[in-house]
């Protein structure tokens, strides 16, 4: 999964505060971003969890981790279950899914490896002989 550390204001003192971002598959089959900020100088600590990641810790697991693409074969591409399942996992439209694939694998979907692993294994789920693949950009 997907993590990183960065610095924040603390809320309590105004001092600087460590927090570690993480993530992890809810019970559901979600993926959760886990936030917990601790805070040395004055010991504050908050442990929250969320669906969504602010740009900040998007930026710091991108800065830490890169970027990643999910690539697809090109019978994956053609497969209509593959893209349904891409549609759900990204809350496409019909248009907006055939765009995609129309542009695939010259831009791939990018972004936190962590979302990708997900879709990829929603993917496989929806459609066992199904390679899609995850990996880090340049």
């Amino acid at each position: 999964m997907s993590g990183a550390t960065l610095r924040v204001r603390c809320p309590d003192c105004g001092g600087s505060a460590a927090r570690e971002v993480s993530s992890y598959l809810s019970m559901s089959g979600g993926l959760r971003w886990c936030a917990e900020t601790h805070c040395a100088a004055c010991g504050f600590m908050l442990q929250d969890v969320d669906d969504e990641l602010s740009e900040a810790e998007r930026a710091a697991i991108l800065a830490e981790e890169g970027l990643f693409a999910l690539r697809f074969t090109p019978a994956d591409g053609a497969d209509v279950r593959v893209r349904s399942a891409v549609r759900q996992a990204l809350s496409l439209t019909f248009a907006e899914v055939t765009a995609l694939f129309r542009q695939c694998p010259q831009q791939p979907v990018t972004g936190v490896r962590a979302e990708l692993d997900l879709i990829a294994a929603r993917i496989r789920r929806a459609v066992p002989a199904a390679e899609p693949v995850v990996m880090p950009l340049p």
